[in-house]
């Protein structure tokens, strides 16, 4: 059985492009938690024990995730990086690029751990409308009594307010790599820009390194990958950072970054991460951007939304829905 347990949802040889210059294993950590500053090697960093782990600690414990799936998207995706920072975008490198970043989306544990608790509301919801409207059900249940007051003991114990419906990771794990296809296609038809700066000017890479915003907003709210306005960045080595939007071309280009630019990608980097970020080296400016902005909280209620859908014919899901670009569309699919 597979013994690869450490699980990184931002994977080594992306927080290698981000190293040290003295050592092209280590980065510099900004803790957003504990306001702190250190140098790690990037094995123990950006990972939980078994994430993606299914039956986990049973004997059908399966790895396949990690150790199939994503350690292939990783990489072929590490080639594809070389090439983009090097300027060349073919087709096949877009299209590898853009299944990986579509992981990137859906392996965050937060992400993960938001969609669990959703599922647990959403299946609760569906028990207590069976329980209250639906006779069949009843009738089930009742089949496995042989008395009517065996029954009724039993069915007022089964009522809603006396029972908790939880989501397994499992149901969670599956249904999100079942839809990286989506969000893959959907990324990769959108226009690509890669900035790329020079000298001292770098850029910060976050444990959540995909975010999409509307620019120009104060409060940087994430919003969907097809968010109308929407803008979304991912720093892909310490010079080079790709940006993503819906304008009518969809070709790649390639543009010196200025300083501003460069400092609002990190700007939003530091915003999103959920507890960390990395670079090359200690600086004071994101040591402020550090103490600047806080962890995320972990609340589902604080996401405005985050950057996937899943179809609404499969998951009745508000957390998701921000990716259809089409607000008109978006409301009567939900009806």
């Amino acid at each position: 059985m597979p013994n690869a347990h450490a699980h990184h949802y931002v994977p080594r040889m992306h927080l290698k492009r981000f190293a040290t210059p003295a050592n092209g294993r280590m980065v510099v950590v900004y803790d957003k938690e504990w306001k702190a500053t250190r140098t790690g090697g990037v094995k123990g960093l950006a990972c939980e024990r078994d994430l993606y782990t299914l039956n986990c600690g049973t004997p059908k414990e399966d790895t396949g995730i990690e150790d199939e799936f994503l350690a292939k998207v990783d990489n072929d995706a590490s080639t594809s990086l070389d090439a983009l920072a090097g300027g060349v975008l073919e087709q096949r490198t877009r299209e590898v690029l853009a299944v990986y970043f579509a992981t990137l989306v859906l392996r965050n544990p937060r992400l993960i751990e938001a969609q669990r608790q959703h599922d647990a509301r959403f299946y609760t919801e569906i028990y207590r409308r069976m329980y209250l409207f639906e006779p069949r059900f009843r009738a089930g249940v009742r089949s496995h009594f042989k008395t009517e007051a065996e029954f009724q003991e039993c069915w007022k114990a089964a009522a809603p307010e006396h029972v908790a419906v939880t989501a397994n990771k499992e149901r969670t794990m599956c249904t999100g790599m079942s839809i990286v296809e989506r969000i893959s296609n959907a990324i990769l038809g959108m226009s690509w820009t890669l900035l790329v700066s020079s000298g001292r000017e770098m850029f910060i890479l976050g444990d959540r390194p995909i975010f999409s915003c509307r620019p120009g907003m104060t409060g940087r709210s994430p919003v969907g990958l097809h968010t109308p306005g929407a803008e979304t960045i991912i720093p892909v080595s310490s010079h080079a950072c790709l940006v993503l939007s819906r304008e009518p071309s969809q070709a790649f280009a390639w543009q010196n970054a200025s300083g501003s630019q460069v400092l609002e990608a990190n700007t939003r980097s530091a915003h999103a991460a959920r507890r960390r970020f990395f670079a090359t080296e200690v600086r004071q400016e994101w040591v402020d951007l550090a103490n600047r902005f806080d962890k995320w909280d972990g609340k589902i209620d604080s996401f405005v939304a985050p950057n996937l859908d899943i179809s609404l014919n499969l998951v009745d899901n508000h957390l998701f829905r921000p990716l259809l670009s089409d607000p008109v569309a978006s409301v009567a699919a939900s009806q």
